[in-house]
């Protein structure tokens, strides 16, 4: 009479203490895109169903840890520019969330490889745009000349002279807007003096 009494307690017991575990059944995360700037970092919310879950725990790992990194509580630090997945699973069901992070930088400086010119009307010069810093993400760059009849300047920084006159080069950055200039000077063949060292330009 005792054993059955024991092992009915048991019995009672074990199957209150399987009632009490609540299962989990997924985890979402409160962004599934994030873009951060080099250095920046952003914290990842995660949220596990149902909320009464008995085990709640979860890791967090990133598809490429040089571009970005994420910590035990989900804050993630951009590193470089590039793409990376941040995945969440739970350590129970192995259910999973992911948010994709792109990690950009900023142009912070523009420089042009001439800042005065003296071209010869028909002929063209070519002006490079050095970007700063080299990983900048966005690199393209608008070109624009304050008189077209006198010098035009094509998507590339071509910059054909067209009549006598003056006018000014001018690139913008797409990102952030950063302006360079280059005076550009167009002078008929005519006014081109002989120089003795072979270069009849700027002399």
């Amino acid at each position: 009479m005792v054993l059955i009494t024991l092992f009915s307690v048991i019995t009672f017991c074990f199957s209150s203490c399987s009632d009490d575990n609540v299962a989990v059944t997924s985890i979402t995360l409160n962004k599934s895109t994030i873009t951060l700037k080099k250095g920046s970092s952003e914290t990842l919310l995660a949220t596990i169903q149902p909320e009464d879950a008995t085990n709640k725990n979860y890791v967090w790992k990133s598809s490429d840890q040089t571009v970005a990194s994420v910590s035990s509580q989900g804050v993630v630090t951009a590193l470089k520019a590039g793409t990376a997945t941040i995945s969440v699973t739970t350590e129970e069901g192995t259910f999973s969330a992911s948010c994709k992070v792109d990690v950009i930088v900023d142009v912070s400086s523009l420089q042009l490889s001439l800042t005065q010119i003296s071209i010869i009307k028909g002929t063209v010069k070519k002006i490079d745009a050095n970007i700063l810093p080299e990983d900048a993400t966005n690199k393209n760059v608008i070109w624009k000349s304050s008189d077209e009849s006198v010098a035009s300047v094509d998507v590339d920084g071509n910059v054909k002279a067209l009549k006598v006159g003056n006018a000014t080069i001018t690139a913008i950055t797409e990102d952030q807007g950063i302006e360079a200039k280059c005076d550009v000077k167009v002078s008929s063949s005519e006014d081109i003096k002989y120089n003795p060292y072979g270069d009849s330009e700027n002399w």
